[in-house]
């Protein structure tokens, strides 16, 4: 059977997690790993299990194999990401994904553009002089860091503090994932010894995410007594709704929903910018096309989404026996759904391992599918955009720096910790 951790903490999965995926999909598209884990790789299957409401993405019904590698209790993760609908199935998941997906339309997200244009080009701006840049830490992460806190109103005295509330939330997250795999061979010593002890980051998390809480609390009553015109003001008037039929939001659920779009909804911007811009990099005829022809970067940002998939896996649970590509599955059985396998399905898309920006057949799963569709995916997509925009117009001579690229060691989400260029 596949020893999925061993795989996962190779360095050299982590470079390029793509030959594994497509080994596994032509060899044995469904199959059982030593931890029980079963892995779904096929486009067709991965499909399907998006849309099958007997695949539950509840975390009440998680075993503790799917919290975060095994290392939270349902108890912790309902305290780490609060009660939000990227851990619930229907019909609560229905109920607050109506309530909130007002806000993240295309018409309402679209009209952002022009703020996201102008912090593009000004983030490019600032690195002009010297002609050099961290794409991640510079450019792809402040960005949509940004545009979520104009999103949310928060005030401009209190971004600094809460960005770093989030980033050592994100980074406690990824140390988790370290602690799981601390005695791999794999793993060199610089790393093991930046591992906290075990169950360090637990708490960390905790902590963090209770600091979150108390920070969005007091915003929540400061929005009850002087509304503006954002997010929380717009989820605190339906929250405050009693009329008959309809949706309705609780204080926990309000505040669990904004802490996801405020730490979830980065991660996607965030990954797709890096992964998208080295990929470009690196077929430098397809830049070239791009630099020719920026029509085509709406057009380019799906096959971006699509060739080096931001959030690789998601993971879930069967309700009830099935069968999934042949293989039965008992009731109970743990899955994760490799998204990035599936988007380079040979029986979906032609040539999947090219890079074409020009690809019109391109029905990715890389925002995932049915009811847990990402919400932002529209903001994700007009970030990215504007985001080649800015980098095509300001630094059309875009290319790496030496020195190897470090890719953080999370199997569930692939992006880099940084992207040296030049231009």
């Amino acid at each position: 059977m596949l020893d999925v951790d061993d795989v996962m903490t190779d360095p050299a999965f982590r470079n390029d997690p793509y030959p594994f995926w497509a080994q596994l999909r032509a060899r044995r598209p469904v199959c059982q790993a030593r931890t029980g884990l079963w892995l779904v790789t096929r486009f067709g299957d991965v499909e399907s299990a998006l849309r099958d409401p007997r695949f539950s993405s509840s975390q009440a019904r998680f075993p503790t194999r799917l919290r975060v590698l095994g290392q939270l209790s349902a108890e912790s993760m309902e305290r780490v990401f609060g009660r939000s609908m990227l851990h619930l199935d229907p019909p609560e998941h229905t109920r607050l994904r109506r309530v909130v997906s007002g806000s993240f339309n295309p018409r309402r997200i679209e009209r952002m553009r022009p703020l996201v244009r102008q912090l593009a080009h000004y983030l490019i701006e600032e690195a002009s002089d010297a002609r050099e840049m961290d794409l991640i830490t510079d450019f792809a992460y402040p960005l949509p860091v940004t545009i979520i806190f104009e999103r949310f109103g928060i005030p401009f005295p209190d971004r600094p503090a809460l960005a770093r509330l989030i980033r050592r939330h994100r980074e406690a997250r990824l140390a988790l994932v370290l602690e799981k795999t601390r005695r791999s061979s794999d793993l060199g010593k610089d790393t093991q010894a930046t591992v906290s002890p075990p169950g360090g980051s637990v708490q960390i998390m905790e902590r963090t995410a209770a600091e979150l809480r108390d920070y969005l609390e007091h915003l929540i009553r400061v929005r009850q007594h002087t509304p503006g015109e954002d997010v929380l003001t717009e989820l605190l008037d339906i929250a405050s709704r009693s009329e008959p039929g309809k949706d309705k939001m609780s204080t926990a659920e309000l505040v669990g929903t904004a802490m996801l779009l405020l730490i979830a909804g980065q991660e996607t911007t965030i990954n797709l910018i890096g992964n998208g811009v080295l990929a470009l990099m690196r077929h430098p005829r397809a830049y070239e096309r791009l630099k020719d022809d920026r029509s085509l970067v709406g057009n380019a940002v799906e096959e971006l989404l699509r060739y080096d998939t931001p959030i690789q896996v998601v993971p879930r649970v069967v309700r009830d026996p099935l069968d999934v590509g042949g293989h039965h599955l008992p009731g109970d059985s743990e899955i994760l759904l490799v998204l990035a396998a599936a988007n380079r399905d040979p029986d979906r898309f032609d040539d999947p391992d090219e890079l074409d920006i020009t690809r019109r057949e391109n029905h990715h799963l890389a925002l995932g599918g049915g009811p847990h569709y990402c919400l932002g995916g529209h903001l994700a997509r007009l970030e990215a955009s504007e985001a080649l925009h800015a980098l095509l117009h300001y630094a059309p001579g875009l290319r790496l720096t030496d020195g190897d690229l470090q890719w953080r060691p999370n199997p569930f989400l692939r992006g880099l910790e940084s992207l040296p260029v030049c231009f």
